[in-house]
């Protein structure tokens, strides 16, 4: 294969043509996450680690709540809000594989077909027996083209556009021919195959992948700002993304964005990544959930976590505080976690503005997780009830989360905003305790009329066992990342619950 023809393949994989952007949609209206939230996100921008962080929460219980620190860009002040534009990489992944299940119920390809029936032969070695699946699932042992040398370094710029000089790409395609492993069960993460889909994409429908996007993904979910990467000015509201946290700083915004295509090139506000999240896990609207169950076909990665799975695009995750799925990982400047945990039916988003220091992406994971699953449940009365008194008096009643309080502290006052920031110490919100056995309490002095916000803490004290545990995490992640700040295990939990809400008739 000459060089010229090598050069027009990678061209089509890699370069897109350009689209036309909008302003940002699907606004949610989301309340501020409790204070613990914050000083969680916190704990990592004021040390450095990463530049900003943004966390959002949909949930029946929590409904929808939103937390932030750091910046959306340095030497600004602004914190990421949910309608900037962010880098979605792995979520790219994801909508791709959508993307390839829509036209599979369309009869338009077969996941089983191999790269050389949907892309011709001597493509990339073992084109006659790495299948489409293989690709998705990142079981194709196809070499890895962002770990090529080349593409680690500064991309020339012209304005705010890379250039893509020839040289890169051919050696590229060099590495493509020669990188290929065997094709079997072992995970062996590589973006190459999501290049190759999307170029099947291409094929099929005979447009441009941003194109497709626009017309499979962005358009069905009302995305209006949301487009596939293809050369097009950085907007003005873009989220800056940075590498080089433990040297060199460098603003990644613009850098490679041409060559992420349907490997990490989905830019879109916080909005609606949540949007996309909902769409795919939980309705109809792209897939149906025969393709859903297809899509989240998982299997073990046995070189990898033995608590992981992975399936279309989709990681599985099984932890001791219950199972999730989604997507995770990094594009240059920018991570993206965006998962469903099923206890609680809850969606977790949580985006950083760089890619590296990924512990923070999995750490906030965690314990963000752990306060949702954690904190009280099944309020009643349910949220915004009209209430009568019985005897002058209302019974506040929960049930425990994923662990019980030794005693819950419930706040009671006529402020959600004072309710939401209380603390012991507080005078702006009453204050009542239960014991561990006691998940109601009768409240009394409520004026007919009247709106009174409650939230019921969970307070305990973690184990030996589980201290131990927690300071020997903890040790084995500041040897993996020097710089990780030495952080000292809290013998007393407290677990903020949501804040919810009645009317005294």
């Amino acid at each position: 294969m000459n060089r010229v023809l090598q050069f027009s393949i990678l061209i089509c994989l890699l370069l897109l043509p350009q689209a036309h952007a909008g302003e940002a949609s699907n606004a949610i209206p989301c309340q501020e996450a409790p204070l613990s939230w914050q000083k969680e996100l916190a704990y990592y921008t004021d040390r450095g680690l990463v530049p900003g962080i943004m966390v959002m929460v949909s949930s029946p219980e929590w409904g929808n709540v939103v937390s932030q620190s750091g910046v959306a860009a340095f030497g600004g002040s602004s914190p990421i809000q949910p309608d900037m534009q962010f880098r979605l990489g792995p979520l790219t992944r994801l909508l791709t594989s959508v993307i390839i299940l829509q036209l599979e119920t369309e009869h338009k390809l077969r996941l089983d077909m191999t790269v050389d029936e949907f892309l011709g032969g001597g493509l990339v070695p073992n084109s006659d027996k790495i299948t489409l699946r293989d690709c998705l699932n990142m079981r194709g042992g196809i070499f890895d083209y962002r770990k090529e040398p080349m593409l680690n370094g500064e991309t020339p710029q012209l304005g705010a556009r890379p250039i893509v000089p020839e040289a890169i790409l051919s050696d590229l395609w060099q590495q493509l021919r020669a990188g290929a492993g065997e094709v079997d069960a072992q995970f062996s993460p590589s973006d190459t195959g999501y290049l190759l889909a999307g170029r099947l994409i291409e094929r099929l429908e005979k447009k441009s992948l941003p194109e497709v996007f626009q017309e499979r993904i962005v358009k069905p979910l009302n995305i209006v700002g949301g487009y596939l990467e293809d050369g097009r000015e950085i907007p003005a509201n873009m989220v800056h993304g940075y590498t080089g946290m433990k040297g060199t700083m460098r603003d990644r915004t613009g850098a490679d964005s041409l060559l992420l295509g349907a490997a990490g090139g989905f830019v879109a506000t916080p909005f609606d990544a949540m949007h996309a999240m909902q769409a795919v896990m939980k309705t109809d609207k792209l897939i149906s959930r025969l393709a859903y169950a297809k899509l989240s076909k998982f299997m073990n990665a046995s070189s990898q976590r033995e608590e992981d799975s992975y399936a279309l695009g989709m990681v599985e995750r099984v932890s001791n505080r219950g199972t999730f799925r989604g997507v995770e990982g990094s594009v240059p400047g920018y991570y993206t976690s965006a998962v469903y945990y099923p206890w609680g039916d809850a969606m977790l988003l949580i985006l950083i503005n760089t890619s590296d220091n990924e512990f923070v992406g999995n750490e906030l994971t965690n314990e963000i997780m752990r306060r949702i699953t954690g904190a009280t449940l099944v309020h009643t009365p349910a949220d915004k009830a009209e209430v009568g008194l019985t005897d002058g008096g209302l019974r506040l009643e929960w049930q425990a989360g994923f662990y019980y309080g030794e005693t819950y502290e419930i706040y009671l006052g006529e402020s959600e905003n004072a309710v939401r920031k209380a603390n012991p110490g507080s005078k702006d919100a009453r204050l009542l305790t239960v014991d561990r056995n006691t998940f109601s309490i009768e409240v009394r002095e409520l004026a007919p009329g009247k709106t009174y916000y409650w939230r019921v803490d969970a307070i305990r004290h973690l184990t030996d066992d589980e201290q131990d545990n927690e300071r020997r995490r903890r040790k084995n992640l500041r040897g993996t990342y020097e710089k990780m700040p030495v952080r000292l295990v809290e013998e007393v939990e407290r677990i903020e619950g949501p804040v919810k809400s009645f009317v005294v008739r």
